[in-house]
């Protein structure tokens, strides 16, 4: 597989670029561009937000003042609407961020996100002296796609309601009259009758009160199938189901049902691949064209990512990747391969299993799956708004210039799975080489440089710094990939041979520890300095 660099490591700059004091006065030195990727939203769904914060003097992203780039997590992120709580906003991890349009809300209303630095949660330390700001972006409301709000909506949607006025009504004296006649009763089915009706259809006892709802609906399934089931109702011709599912889309019905349980093999005859609650209204027809409903909801369980049995066929239109394989690469990375693949419409695949393995050998470790984990395959959108699904090797000791194979098996909704595999080379070592120092007093400054290779390279590390023998940190000054080098400026040296060590870090944010960065590759290179 041929991997590009990733987008957002376009430039090589290692070094830490701050705001001095007497250069704070600007409350905004940077360019902040906040998207909403769908827009206009409709009401019921919800669309991915981007941010992307550039340093216009430099052309890249900033960092803070601990050397990371300034990302969404450091920013607050709100949503406002016109008309109450018409749109809400989600975090989705540290990294994504999410806006929702409420059933109720206006079509064509207007929706403001704001985006302020720095947020309240971001400890002092981690701020960039002098940035305090606000950028804000606004879209607006579309026309409903299904019936069911997002998540954080509230329970009873924001439709307006006109109120009759009240009208005062003269007393009426009630007078003597006949009893309203009885309705004839429906007369029984006979016994192996084909005629669709459900039991018999009996006269209610005196006393015995009418039936207003289908009652002791239970469903029970997988993500292959689901068993609805009910109560008989007394006097039913017929029984129709009206599932309306989690994505939005328009509910079906499916009428004529004869018996009290119904199995539901999903909304497309493959299963249910959409994650969410599904909700079920069985309606019974009586006699006359009366009926009478009753509703419940099932929320899918979660799928296995469990591997088939060996036995078990890939079929190739279960293929996530295709022929050849359609996978973008998310960036070079020293602790393996990281990429995307698009997820078809309408697919019936609902769990991913990723392996590694060395070309030429049949030793195979399971790198990830999308059911949890460190490092889980995870869903997203891409920006044109199309899902995609993300995978990220967090197994680790790879070995720079080797070629490993990565195999994927995609499990549907229905058990049946595909799969296919890849070849990705690790990418070439970096050099972090050491130009020289000089000393003044028990001040030492180091001079060093970040050497990418010729071929094969990897993306630019995402911190650079130097340490001495008391575990004090510099980061640099200066670009270090340039010719001439960085500079680390070490002070407080006490006397003697000292000790020094470069380090870069390739560092990621894993799902199971929120804001917390993890280093996943290193390279260091150590240097002694005699101070007098």
């Amino acid at each position: 597989m041929s991997c590009s660099r990733r987008g957002a490591r376009t430039g090589l700059l290692l070094a830490v670029i701050m705001l001095a004091p007497s250069q704070a006065r600007a409350q905004n030195p940077w360019t902040v561009t906040v998207t909403p990727t769908m827009n206009p939203l409709p009401v019921g769904l919800c669309g991915a937000v981007g941010l992307t914060v550039t340093d216009p003097a430099t052309g890249e992203v900033p960092r803070g003042p601990s050397g990371y780039r300034v990302t969404i997590s450091d920013f607050d992120m709100t949503v406002a609407g016109a008309g109450g709580q018409t749109v809400v906003g989600h975090s989705i991890d540290v990294s994504h961020w999410e806006v929702c349009a409420c059933q109720g809300a206006a079509v064509g209303s207007a929706a403001t996100i704001t985006a302020t630095y720095p947020a309240k949660a971001l400890s002092l330390r981690s701020r960039v002296t002098g940035v305090d700001f606000q950028a804000t972006a606004p879209f607006t409301l579309a026309r409903a796609k299904g019936t069911l709000s997002p998540s954080g909506c509230p329970t009873t949607p924001l439709t307006a309601v006109a109120v009759a006025p009240v009208t005062t009504v003269a007393p009426v004296t009630a007078a003597a009259s006949a009893p309203a006649p009885v309705p004839p009763p429906i007369a029984p089915i006979a016994s192996g009758s084909s005629s669709g009706a459900i039991g018999t259809s009996q006269p209610l006892a005196s006393g015995t009160a009418r039936i207003v709802a289908v009652t002791g609906i239970t469903i029970a399934g997988s993500t292959a199938s689901a068993d609805v089931a009910w109560q008989p109702v007394t006097g039913a011709l017929s029984y129709s189901i009206k599932r309306t599912t989690p994505d939005g889309n328009a509910p079906k019905t499916y009428a004529g049902v004869t018996a009290t349980t119904w199995k539901d093999q999903g909304p497309l005859g493959i299963g249910f691949p959409v994650k969410g609650i599904y909700v079920y209204e069985v309606t019974a027809t009586l006699g006359g064209g009366a009926t009478v409903s009753g509703q419940a909801s099932w929320t899918r369980p979660d799928p296995s990512c469990a591997a088939p049995p060996p036995s078990q066929p890939l079929l190739s239109i279960l293929d996530p990747w295709g022929s050849p394989p359609q996978v973008t690469s998310n960036g070079l990375l020293p602790s393996g391969a990281s990429f995307s693949w698009q997820m078809v419409k309408n697919t019936p695949l609902v769990a991913f299993r990723m392996e590694r393995s060395v070309q030429g050998s049949n030793a195979w470790a399971l790198a990830a799956t999308s059911c949890g984990g460190v490092w889980p395959i995870g869903f997203g959108t891409n920006k044109y708004s199309i899902p995609v699904a993300n995978f990220f090797d967090g197994l680790g000791g790879v070995t720079p210039g080797t070629t490993y194979l990565y195999r994927v098996t995609a499990l549907a909704a229905t058990g049946e799975a595909g799969g296919n595999t890849i070849s990705w080379t690790a990418p070439n070592p970096i050099v972090l080489r050491w130009l020289g120092a000089t000393i003044s007093g028990n001040t030492v400054t180091l001079r060093a440089r970040y050497e990418q290779p010729s071929t094969n390279p990897p993306v630019p590390a995402d911190l650079l710094s130097v340490s001495g023998l008391n575990g004090a940190s510099q980061m640099p000054s200066g670009n270090c990939a340039l010719l001439t080098g960085c500079t680390f400026v070490m002070t407080s040296v006490p006397s003697g041979a000292q000790r020094f060590t470069i380090r870069a870090e390739w560092t990621r944010f894993p799902v199971t520890t929120g804001g917390t960065p993890v280093v996943t590759a290193t390279a260091a290179a150590d240097t002694t300095i005699v101070v007098p």
